[in-house]
């Protein structure tokens, strides 16, 4: 039986044969595009930016930017990187990214930006206008980080110095990336800060960069938070106030609690170190008005123990455990309060909570939130887990 002129109409009748052979055809046609890279650009012809500091000209009202760009050195004997910082002016932020192009000679880079610090007085005025350029842009990555400076102006934040990295922006990146054994500081990458954002109901926060003195040196340090009303600073919390939020918030990865004891003759310095944490947000209708129950798991180890005082014995530790507690009970209560007082600032995902669980009467309240959340009620249950995790359970004695 012969075959010829004939295969083709087999394949045609042949339902199962059409996918493979169209599959095979489109990716026949694309393994020629995706050989080279869609936007060639030699590096030399590019300066590429590692950060941006925004701060605005009171008198023109102009944005003014100061770009940390990498400047790449090489040798026979060796080569070094280094950052150099250029200023430009705008009357949009876009406008003045593309006026420095002037000083650098080159088309700047975007796509290796890792942080953008907003001067305190324009974060004050709002930020959306500044974070467009970041969403909009096809350059600028969506993870990058946003900070709030509370130096005199962000440029200040740039020309501080480090001995471990010679890019002052890799190195707030580092910092903000190993947040997490810290947890003194609200930080999210943009993409989850400006969903939050986007939620009318929902108060976001930022994390906060500062300058201090060192030795004949100043250096920057990135240390609690800055908490908007809607795209507007609002209010600080600071480096405590942070770690009691993300507690709230079931965001809270690691840290240390501190407590002092002076129930046994002396007055003993102890570092909880935060071994995990989980928080349950359940809210209930009391007297027609919403409560929100806050319970938390919280397991912890004795990191430190400046004391003879043996807090593992079994009634000591039992105190321990009762008395911190307590204060962190004390700690949620004034920092709910301090958000009701506050423009009714909720960053603790309140609102979510009751439209996830509650969404019938979410929609009864949810007009009025701001009114709803100055006086809205909450309980705190606190479980605190001693784990004896150290390598040495007794404290140190000398021997008299």
């Amino acid at each position: 039986m012969h075959l010829e002129g004939r295969v083709p109409n087999l394949l045609l009748k042949n339902n199962n044969l059409k996918p493979k052979i169209l599959l095979i055809f489109l990716l026949l046609i694309c393994i020629p595009m995706i050989s080279s890279c869609w936007n060639y650009r030699d590096i030399e012809n590019i300066a590429i930016a590692t950060g941006v500091a925004v701060d605005k000209d009171t008198q023109t009202d102009n944005y003014i930017l100061t770009i940390e760009l990498v400047n790449q050195q090489s040798s026979e004997k060796e080569a070094s990187t280094t950052a150099v910082l250029v200023k430009s002016q705008g009357l949009t932020i876009f406008d003045a990214m593309r006026n420095a192009i002037s000083q650098t000679g080159k088309r700047i880079f975007w796509g290796h930006t890792k942080v953008m610090v907003i001067s305190e007085d324009i974060a004050r005025e709002g930020i959306v206008p500044v974070l467009d350029i970041i969403w909009r842009d096809t350059e600028t990555r969506p993870d990058m980080w946003v900070l709030v400076s509370r130096a005199e102006t962000a440029e200040e934040i740039f020309k501080t110095s480090n001995e471990l990295n010679a890019i002052n922006s890799y190195y707030l990146n580092d910092i903000l990336k190993s947040n997490k054994p810290i947890s003194k500081s609200i930080a999210d990458e943009f993409v989850d800060f400006l969903a939050k954002l986007n939620v009318k109901t929902n108060s976001v926060a930022l994390p906060v960069v500062y300058t201090k003195n060192y030795e004949d040196k100043k250096i920057a340090e990135i240390l609690g938070s800055a908490v908007f009303k809607e795209d507007k600073l609002a209010y600080f919390l600071d480096g405590e106030e942070s770690q009691i939020a993300l507690l709230i918030r079931d965001e809270l990865k690691g840290g240390v609690f501190n407590i002092e004891e002076n129930k046994f003759g002396e007055n003993t310095k102890i570092a909880l170190e935060i071994c995990s944490s989980k928080v349950k947000l359940t809210p209930i209708i009391k007297n027609n008005k919403p409560v929100m129950q806050i319970e938390a798991d919280i397991d912890v180890g004795i990191s430190e123990l400046q004391s003879s005082v043996n807090f593992i014995d079994k009634d000591k530790r039992e105190i321990l455990i009762k008395d911190m507690e307590s204060i962190l009970v004390k700690k949620i209560a004034a920092l709910i309060k301090k958000t009701q007082k506050n423009q009714a600032t909720d960053i603790f995902d309140f609102n979510g909570t009751i439209k996830r669980k509650m969404p019938g009467y979410w929609k009864t309240i949810e007009k009025n939130w701001d009114e709803v959340y100055k006086d809205m009620q909450f309980t705190t249950k606190i479980d605190l887990n001693l784990k004896l995790s150290s390598s040495s359970q007794k404290p140190i004695k000398i021997v008299e």
